[in-house]
C-alpha cells in the first residue's frame, strides 16, 4: 500500500512564522488523535514527515513515514480527517468521525484563524476528498465539547495508569455500571495517582457519559479521594459479622458508619 498524504492549504494573505509552526503542529496531533481512537491500545500507529514544501507556498504536505508493525493496513487517517472536518462544516447533529481528542484539536486549531488566516484546506491526496476548515467547524467543535462533558463524579477501583507520551491518563471500575471509565489527568495529581493504586477512589471533575448515561471519561480533575489505605482495610475486615443482617459490601458499612 503507497504512503498516504494529507495536504494542508493556508488560506488567507499571511501567517506569522510562529503561527505557522503551530498549524504544523497541531495538524500533525490530529493526525496522531484520530489515529489513536481507531487503534486498538490508543495509541498512534503511524509516523509523519513533512513533504513538497516549498519556499513562499502555503501548502504542506503530510506523508506518512512509517507504520508499527501491529497498525491496520487499511487505515487511511487522511482520509478520515477530510471526512470529520467536513461533518463539522456540516453541521451534523451526531457526528462520528472525530473523537473528543479530535474536537478539542480542532478547537485549538481555530486559535489560529484571523490576522490574515481565514482558514484551511484540507486534501486527502490518494482518494481526493477535500473539506474547509473554517470558524464554523472550529464553533461547532466547541458546541460539542461544552455538550459532552458534564459536572459529576465516579467511584470505583483505580487499576490502571498510563504515562506514555503527553496523555497522562489512569483507568477506574466505575461501582455502578461496571464499566471501565478513563480518565485524564495532569502532573500535579500524579503522586496521589499512584498512591492510589488498586484501591477504591471517588474522582470529581468533567465527566462525558455515552447514549445511556454510563461515565465513559473524566477531565479536569478536581478531586481524587482514596477510601483507606492498608490499614484502614484491616479494620473493614474486623467489622465482619457485625452488620450481617444487612444488604450491601463491607464499603458500604464503612461508609455509613463515616456519615459518607
Amino acid at each position: 500500500m503507497p504512503p498516504v498524504r494529507l495536504v494542508l492549504t493556508i488560506r488567507g494573505d499571511a501567517i506569522r512564522p510562529r503561527r505557522f509552526a503551530d498549524a504544523i503542529r497541531l495538524f500533525e496531533q490530529l493526525l496522531d488523535d484520530i489515529d489513536a481512537a481507531h487503534s486498538a491500545d490508543e495509541q498512534p500507529s503511524m509516523r509523519w514527515q513533512l513533504g513538497e514544501l516549498k519556499s513562499g507556498s502555503a501548502v504542506i504536505s503530510f506523508v506518512e513515514a512509517g507504520r508499527r508493525a501491529n497498525g491496520q493496513p487499511d487505515l487511511n487517517v487522511p482520509l478520515l480527517c477530510v471526512r470529520g472536518v467536513r461533518e463539522l462544516e456540516d453541521g451534523i447533529s451526531e457526528p462520528t468521525t472525530f473523537g473528543l481528542d479530535a474536537l478539542a484539536r480542532v478547537q485549538r486549531i481555530g486559535r489560529i484563524i484571523g490576522n490574515g488566516v481565514s482558514g484551511f484546506g484540507l486534501e486527502s491526496a490518494d482518494s481526493g476528498e477535500q473539506a474547509e476548515l473554517t470558524p464554523g467547524a472550529t464553533a461547532r467543535a466547541q458546541e460539542l465539547l461544552a455538550r459532552s462533558y458534564t459536572l459529576g463524579a465516579v467511584e470505583g477501583r483505580l487499576d490502571v495508569v498510563s504515562t506514555r507520551g503527553d496523555r497522562l491518563r489512569f483507568t477506574i471500575w466505575d461501582d455502578v455500571s461496571g464499566y471501565s471509565v478513563r480518565c485524564r489527568f495532569d502532573d500535579k495529581l500524579f503522586d496521589d495517582v499512584v498512591k492510589s493504586l488498586r484501591t477504591k477512589v471517588l474522582v470529581t471533575g468533567r465527566v462525558r457519559r455515552d447514549p445511556n448515561g454510563r461515565p465513559r471519561e473524566i477531565r479536569e480533575i478536581t478531586e481524587l479521594r482514596t477510601f483507606g489505605g492498608g490499614s484502614q482495610r484491616d479494620s473493614v475486615l474486623n467489622l465482619e459479622g457485625v452488620y450481617s443482617g444487612m444488604e450491601g459490601t463491607t464499603l458500604d458499612y464503612l461508609a455509613e458508619i463515616r456519615g459518607e
